[in-house]
């Protein structure tokens, strides 16, 4: 095919449409295949290397937004705590317990 590509009297390349669409589908493959070959995906396990990333990222999502929460939850108990122990201590004097 490449072959049929003319230049023209410039030294420009003449090429239709189709020839165009098919240079830029082969050089993206070609682009893909070096990029995966570079990250280290370009075998037959790489499906289960991008599942298990995946799982990975939503597993450390989960933890880190549950930490969030027990830390949000860790304040409220502390502040809690301290205002009821203020609380007592003020009216300790007033309170008799058995």
């Amino acid at each position: 095919m490449w072959s049929k590509i003319k230049k023209s009297d410039e030294g420009e390349f003449i090429i239709t449409k189709c020839e165009l669409e098919l240079l830029l589908e082969q050089a993206s493959k070609e682009g893909a295949k070096k990029a995966l070959t570079e990250l280290g995906l370009h075998d037959e396990n790489a499906p289960t290397d991008i599942r298990d990333l995946r799982e990975l990222l939503r597993a450390f999502r989960m933890a880190s937004r549950d930490s969030f929460r027990i830390l949000v939850k860790c304040i409220v108990i502390g502040f809690v705590t301290i205002l009821t122990a203020g609380f007592i201590s003020l009216l300790g004097d007033h309170i008799k317990l058995k």
